[in-house]
């Protein structure tokens, strides 16, 4: 048995801005990492740069198993669904969500909608397809609100200046972010500390359920956004902490429900903000980073766990699956 590595080795350069498409792919170090951790397991690993060149290259496949959420690719609603639904068309085992559960959670709206059936908070948002329906919007109830891509992850699109404090600035910032994609998101901005819980495990068995706060030169976030500038300019030094024992026994229980009722996906982010005792749910991201500083892998740091056993331990989740 291979494993099969779908990945780009993406480098950015000066070019690289709030708008552009790399910014979701991954980069040659976190594939490179990731490589060498699962050939320090013993694991004979195959490496793709596109689906495309795994599908030509498929049926020497059939009994392998395919890392299917690191391939981040250019610009499309579809496109966190292409390699799970791939794989699954073809019976070849891989690790991350099923092609379903990649497509409810690139649409924040419909994700928003999905999750009124448990007990979080949710933003209030409005949905914008065109110049036209925001000419239409009088007054919105939630100021200040964030405007972000509907189906983009990664921060793409979103950076510190996102952040809308009245009507005019809305409009200003929906009808420039509308250039570039559409739909987009006007969403009621929440402050307080920005929080993931992570959760890995089988469909059987939920194995991680911890709670990471990401913190920027030691601070909470606040009434900031964690965004491009952060993640990928690197304007201050961010940091990341375990505060599962902070988080209420409800909020671990219904975190661990959705992540069940989902079906099968491995591994998955729940992302947040945290303050007077709610957690306000951003978005879900079973396509979450694995590399070796992010949310998940801070996770399985707490629990003891090195990054090669991490990437192992998601191999053993999906295996299970099958059984």
């Amino acid at each position: 048995m291979r494993i099969v590595v779908i990945a780009e080795m993406n480098e950015y350069t000066s070019a690289t801005n709030m708008y552009s498409e790399e910014l979701d792919f991954s980069t040659k170090k976190v594939t490179t990492d990731i490589i060498n951790a699962l050939q320090e397991k013993g694991y004979n690993v195959c490496h793709y740069k596109t689906p495309k060149d795994f599908i030509d290259n498929i049926t020497y496949h059939k009994n392998d198993i395919v890392f299917s959420t690191l391939w981040g690719g250019h610009h499309s609603r579809n496109k966190r669904t292409f390699l799970s639904a791939i794989c699954e068309a073809y019976n070849i085992k891989f690790v991350g969500a099923d092609a379903f559960v990649q497509a409810l959670c690139q649409d924040k709206y419909l994700t928003k909608l999905y999750l009124k059936n448990y007990n979080f908070s949710i933003p209030r948002a409005l949905q914008i397809s065109s110049k036209e329906e925001l000419q239409d919007i009088k007054t919105i109830e939630f100021l200040p609100c964030i405007i972000k891509p509907n189906d983009e992850a990664c921060s793409v699109g979103i950076s510190s200046e996102s952040i809308a404090y009245t009507m005019d600035e809305v409009k200003f910032l929906a009808e420039n972010l509308l250039q570039h994609y559409s739909p987009i998101l006007i969403e009621e901005f929440i402050g307080g500390r920005e929080i993931s819980i992570c959760c890995a495990g089988s469909r059987k068995k939920l194995e991680l359920l911890e709670a990471v706060e990401v913190k920027v030169n030691g601070n909470e976030m606040g009434n900031t956004v964690w965004s491009f500038d952060n993640k990928r300019m690197g304007k201050g030094e961010s940091s990341r902490e375990v505060v599962t024992g902070e988080m209420p026994l409800s909020l671990l229980h219904e975190a661990s429900t959705l992540f069940h009722n989902l079906g099968k996906v491995d591994c998955c982010r729940i992302d947040g903000k945290y303050i007077d005792n709610k957690f306000y749910i951003i978005e879900l991201s079973p396509d979450c980073s694995l590399s070796a500083r992010c949310f998940m892998a801070t996770a399985f740091y707490h629990q003891n766990n090195s990054f090669s056993e991490m990437l192992q331990k998601l191999i053993l989740y999906a295996i299970n699956d099958y059984d």
